[in-house]
């Protein structure tokens, strides 16, 4: 009887417990780039270097995203479907927004993809031929690279190309101007007699070319400058207070803004009550500021005009405020006041306020 009892046992044991064949894992996770669909984010991640020309890995260290950056760019990637072009220049300013961190696919398993463990995973799955280990002692001599990834390498090096040429040009150029100012003040203190001192001043001075500006501008083009200046909280605060706490000087006036650079006067005036601001620039930011007063819901109020404000034709014969910061380092160095009294003297009605 107990033989037959072991028996019987073994029997169902064999029946019971036969291992259970599993299917693989469907495809589900889809491209960031395309439709192609993939099991898992590591192959995904080989598709994208490979197929696209965009290297996850190279592109996070780069612009040294943190969780939430890399996150954001994620979904910004999987919502707005951008070109994997895109990302060979990008600074990561258009995924800013904290809408991003909400996934646009649920459970992204790209989302909690262990970037900084790529290593140890390629390296087990002998995987592409990325070098992330920063050992140089295997690396081939020729490397294949992606179309778009190659010709995304050399957009950037024409790029680089043309800005080093630009700067050489601006170097050039005060490079001369440096030597026509030594000129001229060797010819102002070491000339003698007062005539001929006169005459050398004169000179000197006609030599130097005060219409070629386009250096000064240019350095205002840049968002850099105005960045620095708007993080001034204490610069930018006092102009909004004084502003903003003397509305009764803006109400139902017209305002013109002499060097507006980002137009954060002309919108602290346009919320003071002025019926119309006109704000005038020269450099080329005024293309940014027509941006950000178009985002402030602004630009019933406030026009942008590119230009001199020596030179340029005002929508208008007379304004009532003329507004401006002129104020450079060591007061006088931004060389704006000519431009301000100049306004003051063709465009403000007489008792109008210049401030």
């Amino acid at each position: 009887m107990q033989n037959d009892t072991d028996d019987s046992g073994s029997d169902f044991c064999e029946e019971e417990w036969e291992e259970p064949v599993t299917d693989a894992p469907a495809p589900s996770l889809i491209c960031l780039f395309c439709d192609v669909l993939h099991t898992d984010a590591l192959t995904m991640y080989l598709h994208c270097k490979q197929e696209h020309g965009f290297c996850l890995k190279e592109i996070a260290q780069r612009l040294r995203l943190d969780d939430f950056e890399y996150i954001k760019m994620i979904n910004y990637i999987r919502s707005q479907r951008p070109p994997s072009q895109l990302f060979v220049s990008t600074d990561g300013a258009v995924w800013k927004d904290d809408t991003y961190l909400k996934p646009v696919i649920p459970d992204d398993a790209l989302l909690q993809f262990d970037i900084e463990g790529l290593e140890d995973d390629l390296s087990e799955g002998n995987h592409g031929n990325c070098d992330l280990t920063g050992d140089k002692s295997h690396v081939q001599e020729s490397v294949t690279l992606p179309r778009c990834e190659y010709e995304g390498i050399l957009s950037c090096l024409r790029t680089a190309e043309e800005k080093v040429a630009l700067l050489q040009h601006q170097l050039t150029h005060a490079q001369q101007t440096m030597d026509k100012m030594r000129t001229f003040v060797q010819d102002l203190v070491m000339t003698t007699g007062q005539t001929d001192a006169s005459s050398a001043t004169t000179s000197a001075l006609q030599s130097l070319s005060c219409g070629d500006d386009s250096s000064y501008f240019m350095s205002y083009a840049h968002h850099a400058i105005h960045d620095e200046m708007l993080k001034d909280r204490v610069r930018t605060e006092s102009y909004r207070d004084a502003i903003l706490q003397n509305s009764a000087l803006f109400r139902d006036k017209v305002v013109l803004d002499v060097g507006c650079g980002t137009g954060i006067l002309s919108m602290f005036a346009a919320k003071a009550g002025a019926r119309s601001v006109i704000a005038v620039d020269m450099s080329d930011v005024v293309y940014q500021a027509m941006d950000i007063v178009r985002e402030n819901k602004l630009e019933n109020v406030v026009s942008v005009i590119r230009g001199k404000v020596e030179e340029v034709s005002l929508p208008v014969d007379k304004v009532d405020v003329i507004i401006s910061e002129w104020m450079g380092y060591f007061l006088l160095f931004e060389s704006m006041l000519d431009s301000v009294l100049y306004a003051r003297d063709t465009w403000l009605v007489e008792g109008g306020h210049s401030e």
